[in-house]
């Protein structure tokens, strides 16, 4: 039999880890691993090699490395996406950006350099929607220049994201962004997107859906310091936030506006209703 017939040897794999060497815990889940595949090559941990090679004389028993507290448990659910990378089973063509975001931080922590490039690459991909999500991810990471342009592409995107998207900021960070808006000269139009924006994280902060569940403190930081836009609030906006300023023992301006909006509508309501008996008449 010449050497092409033989048959190939068994790919190394740590879903069945043939011939590993290593064991990688993780709250409580044993990874049976390879220091030949996360040791060597361009995709390699620089940590785990040091590790490594500390151990290179030592006992099978001390072969393992925890990380449960090196890495931070936002992140083990993209833990196994790693390992598919490191072991050159995937090139992390990941479509959730948040998802690359965990991976990118624990490549930084792992020391992952080609790991860590190509999250970045899956990030700036992001569709615009996920932006304020993946801004989100990206400040709870520490990655602050990930962050950083996550936040211009949101401001400049604005115009065009969904009110709900927003819910994954802290009340202090959608501030900062709408204030931006602000400052980039947002149309007159948008000021409505503005109000709808600000309800839609009130009602998911009511419901626990957002980021903060605290509904006043959210409507202090949000709704307060731009009380004169509400009045080109949507109507149900602007009775919505009417009901809670109320409650809160709002200022009178932030009042006022509110109650603005509900009657401008009234009347166009009214307009288009008068419009519409004209145009029947002819």
């Amino acid at each position: 039999m010449s050497f092409a017939d033989e048959p190939m040897p068994p790919r190394r794999d740590w879903r069945t880890p043939l011939l590993s060497d290593w064991e990688l815990l993780l709250n409580g889940k044993v990874y049976r691993v390879h220091r030949a595949i996360l040791g060597e090559g361009e995709r390699r941990s620089d940590l785990l090699l040091d590790l490594f090679q500390q151990d290179a004389g030592g006992s099978s028993s001390s072969s393992q490395t925890d990380l449960t507290t090196l890495l931070p448990d936002r992140c083990w659910p993209a833990f196994e996406t790693l390992l598919d990378y490191a072991y050159e089973l995937s090139n992390l063509e990941i479509t959730d950006p948040v998802t690359a975001v965990k991976v990118c931080q624990m490549a930084n922590v792992l020391k992952m350099p080609a790991l860590a490039s190509r999250a970045a690459e899956c990030i700036a991909g992001a569709p615009s929607q996920t932006l304020p999500a993946l801004l989100a991810e990206a400040q709870h990471a520490d990655l602050h220049s990930i962050a950083a342009e996550a936040q211009s592409r949101v401001i400049s995107s604005f115009a065009g994201l969904e009110p709900t998207s927003f819910v994954a900021l802290l009340p202090a960070k959608l501030d900062t962004i709408l204030n931006d808006v602000a400052t980039a000269g947002v149309p007159a139009a948008t000021q409505r997107r503005v109000c709808s924006v600000v309800v839609a994280y009130l009602r998911a902060a009511e419901s626990g859906a957002a980021a903060c569940t605290d509904l006043k403190l959210c409507f202090d930081v949000l709704v307060a310091p731009r009380a004169p836009i509400f009045r080109f609030a949507a109507p149900d906006d602007g009775l919505y936030t009417l009901t809670h300023a109320a409650t809160f023992g709002a200022a009178v301006e932030v009042q006022q506006s509110c109650i603005d909006a509900v009657q401008v509508n009234r009347r166009g309501v009214e307009r288009r209703r008068m419009c519409m008996l004209q145009l029947s008449t002819l």
